[in-house]
């Protein structure tokens, strides 16, 4: 994208920090992930989430502009610079803070969009695999963008395929069970981590709150070897009951597609 600088840190994805950033010959804002090289393998590994971005193109995900190695402003050696659309409104974490929870009303019109950026991501065969309210953005409008694509991958290709991307890639309190207990990661997965999203957002807070467990490891432990679900509030509707109901099944074949959660009642 030419030249560009960047200010302040806005954000942290899940390999580094993510800064405002400015291209210097268009005026253009946008947000530039730094992502530190320590190792020459580092580069290809890093490359990964570029190669995802650079064939995405969907209103739900987040534009990639372009990407550049150089030395960081702080000395620090190299980096891997990637240019995303800045998207101004913050993540729904974020907003949570602000707002403590949304109305249905507002998680019907959140939940919506991130379903059609699931959908659209695996019918091109890519796992985002770490779906979470700090990795969901939001413009001045209300439209839903996916970001934080470090985590992400193919998984019609060899080098991951099903059965291979079984790392536990993913935010502990958003991750579907069957990736708890170490199983191979499939789309089925990121439905379960939606299903999360849509509890922080009626409610505020995290998913398995009740489960009172103090270390990952413990959380891991009961939810591997309990077959519930996180808990939902009773004053929810009965729609929304149903449709968290459907995503937090434990059996992950049963789970129904992104796609085909769109046609849901509470939607």
């Amino acid at each position: 994208p030419g030249t560009w600088k960047i200010a302040n840190v806005i954000g942290q994805g899940s390999f580094g920090a993510i800064y405002l950033g400015l291209n210097m010959n268009t005026g253009e804002l946008m947000a530039v992930k730094e992502l530190p090289i320590r190792r020459a393998r580092d580069v290809a590994e890093l490359r990964q989430e570029i190669d995802i971005l650079a064939t995405l193109e969907h209103p739900n995900i987040v534009k990639y502009l372009g990407a550049e190695v150089k030395d960081a402003d702080d000395a620090g050696g190299p980096a891997l610079y990637i240019m995303l659309e800045y998207v101004p409104g913050g993540s729904v974490r974020q907003l949570l803070e602000a707002f403590e929870k949304f109305s249905e009303s507002v998680v019907r019109i959140y939940g919506n969009q991130i379903l059609k950026g699931l959908a659209y991501l695996h019918d091109n065969a890519i796992c985002h695999r770490d779906i979470k309210g700090a990795n969901i953005l939001l413009d001045e409008k209300g439209l839903v963008k996916l970001a934080d694509f470090g985590a992400s991958c193919n998984y019609e290709l060899d080098a991951c395929a099903k059965i291979l991307v079984s790392v536990q890639a993913g935010t502990p309190y958003f991750m579907a069970p069957e990736i708890m207990a170490n199983a191979p990661y499939a789309p089925a997965a990121d439905v379960w981590s939606f299903g999360g999203v849509v509890l922080q957002m009626a409610t505020g807070h995290f998913p398995w709150l009740e489960v009172k467990r103090t270390s990952t490891a413990d959380l891991f432990a009961y939810v591997t070897t309990h077959n519930v679900a996180p808990a939902c509030p009773t004053h929810f509707s009965a729609e929304l009951h149903d449709f968290l109901g459907a995503i937090f099944d434990r059996d992950a074949d049963r789970r129904p597609a992104a796609a085909a959660l769109l046609r849901h009642a509470f939607l």
